[in-house]
């Protein structure tokens, strides 16, 4: 899967020029649709365009591998996975034991 970082390179910019950068801004200076952009930002794996990487790596003034990289593809856990995960233990002093069912039952006016 490629990861983009728009984001990153939109916040470095922002940064630099002391200014927020917006998808409206990186859209009508490189004529990519904003809708483009905006799944670019928010949806992982993408495709993108040979020629609208080349419109945002000229934006930005970087390189193809400061706009994109490859991650492995991490195939999604299945039920039995997600199962056998250890489960995270309250604190002992939270845990609701019999005991304490008890001591507050027998506490006045407790239901």
């Amino acid at each position: 899967m490629i990861r983009f970082h728009l984001a990153k390179l939109m916040a470095d910019k922002g940064f630099t020029e002391r200014r927020r950068i917006e998808i409206g801004e990186i859209s009508v200076a490189t004529g990519i649709h904003r809708s483009t952009l905006s799944r670019v930002l928010n949806k992982p794996g993408v495709n993108l365009t040979a020629d609208n990487m080349s419109r945002l790596c000229g934006f930005f003034g970087c390189t193809l591998s400061d706009l994109a990289e490859y991650v492995d593809d991490v195939p999604p856990a299945s039920a039995s996975e997600i199962a056998a995960r250890p489960t995270k233990q309250p604190p002992a002093s939270k845990r609701v034991t019999a005991k304490k069912v008890r001591a507050a039952k027998a506490r006045p006016g407790a239901a």
